[in-house]
């Protein structure tokens, strides 16, 4: 059974390596795994992992050109939801703290594997049932939700400080940016005004 465990762990560690973007977090370190069921009935498989930071992901994070892409803010996941909830900064509880927030995309490029669209919607609006869930993400670490072929992650960029995220707004940006590259691996990085910052970026990858 110990042996079972290592096996799987080190399975699990293959996966995020290879999916999330070394950039954001270069050093992924899984501390804790947990399968969560939506109200739909799917499972979700929620991932946090550690970073660890480089020199040269420091600088590639904050050198990144500004307005290359469009700058994505929060709005409704489902449609025939008729009022956002989406939470907005003034419920935060303290900085930094990306519900509320906006991202601008970075990357777009083809997946290793391919991610079905499907997928990121219906994880999407998984996200979305939880909402009301906020999560204290540490200094250099990420939260992954993984559904089938589709993954998204929201890493906390800041290097001393805890940042506080609302599902519901990482549902809607998730979903945004997917509609923004469908079938793509996605990077939409915090930004204030027209102006990048170093707190967050939300991540859709394949699995």
């Amino acid at each position: 059974m110990a042996l079972l465990k290592v096996l799987v762990f080190a399975m699990l560690s293959t996966v995020v390596m290879a999916g999330i973007s070394p950039s954001a977090c270069p050093n992924p370190t899984i501390t804790k795994t947990e399968l969560v069921k939506a109200p739909s009935g799917r499972f979700v498989n929620f991932t946090s992992v550690t970073c660890g930071q480089t020199v040269e992901s420091t600088k590639l994070k904050s050198t990144l050109p500004v307005g290359n892409f469009p700058i994505i803010a929060p709005a409704p996941v489902i449609k025939v939801r008729d009022v956002l909830e989406a939470r907005s900064a003034a419920e935060c509880t303290f900085s930094p703290c990306a519900c509320g927030g906006t991202c601008a995309l970075t990357v777009c490029e083809a997946p290793a594997a391919p991610i079905s669209e499907t997928d990121c919607l219906d994880l999407a609006e998984d996200l979305d049932s939880l909402a009301g869930t906020t999560v204290i993400l540490g200094p250099e670490a990420a939260e992954i939700a993984t559904l089938n072929t589709c993954e998204t992650a929201i890493v906390n960029l800041e290097s001393a400080s805890d940042l506080q995220i609302c599902f519901d707004d990482w549902a809607s940006l998730a979903f945004q940016i997917s509609e923004a590259c469908p079938g793509d691996e996605i990077v939409c990085q915090s930004v204030v005004g027209d102006e990048f910052v170093t707190e967050w970026a939300i991540e859709v990858f394949s699995s």
